[in-house]
């Protein structure tokens, strides 16, 4: 069962603990311990103040060491707590997302899945465009950058068609069904799961084939050849 709840759990991206009622209350439980009023980060704070105090007390400390306050170290433990209580946030977020998966009806369900997963068949094969085309990009901000051998500076042009090959364009334009409320809140599968890796994998597949690109190592090979042959014309 262990092997197959990773499997699930990788497929759709959605964590185990989530489905499990015992391990979301166990953990709740576990973590509000650490902070509520009494809990493991108030005793932790009253031993440290403590333990200063005792510091302050003990001869010569003041003189070689200073004045230290008592709640010197309190902002350290706040840091601590806040960061237990961001956690408990996030749990409850999930769940709330679960839930409301859970509550969706069969259509909103097939619906969200289907369109995520359209939107990440989409994303995949225009990456294999998109990929090409930052290889164009990067051959003209390099042509754009030749003043920099005087001035010592990117030139706006450059910078402009740099940050354009930064840009998810494949993403971008396939955003409206990847992001939509029906596919985050009712897809089976999440955007970063193992299934939606998969789909997306085959739409790259699908954009090499049409490119007649045999492998996604002999695009990347044509992209390193343009480029080079740039260069080398500079």
């Amino acid at each position: 069962m262990g092997i197959w709840n990773s499997f699930t759990t990788w497929l759709t991206g959605r964590n185990g603990i989530y489905k499990d009622e015992d391990k979301i209350n166990e953990a709740i439980q576990q973590l509000n311990a650490i902070v509520s009023s009494g809990g493991q980060i108030e005793e932790v704070k009253e031993k440290v103040q403590e333990a200063v105090k005792q510091l302050q007390s003990c001869t010569g400390f003041e003189q070689y060491v200073g004045d230290v306050e008592s709640s010197a170290f309190d902002s350290v433990i706040e840091y601590t707590e806040n960061g237990v209580n961001e956690v408990i946030k996030q749990i409850n977020q999930k769940v709330e997302e679960i839930d409301e998966y859970n509550k969706g009806s069969a259509i909103q369900k097939v619906g969200g899945t289907l369109s995520l997963l359209t939107g990440k068949l989409g994303e995949g094969f225009l990456s294999v465009f998109e990929g090409v085309g930052d290889a164009v990009l990067t051959a003209g901000a390099w042509v754009t950058n030749v003043p920099k051998i005087w001035t010592h500076e990117d030139t706006a042009a450059s910078k402009a068609l740099q940050s354009a090959v930064k840009f998810d364009v494949s993403g971008a334009l396939m955003s409206p069904l990847t992001s939509n409320s029906w596919a985050s809140k009712y897809s089976a599968v999440t955007k970063d799961s193992g299934a939606a890796s998969i789909v997306n994998g085959a739409g790259k597949a699908l954009g090499i084939i049409f490119l007649h690109f045999d492998t996604v190592e002999q695009m990347e090979d044509f992209c390193k050849k343009y480029n080079n042959l740039i260069r080398i014309k500079l």
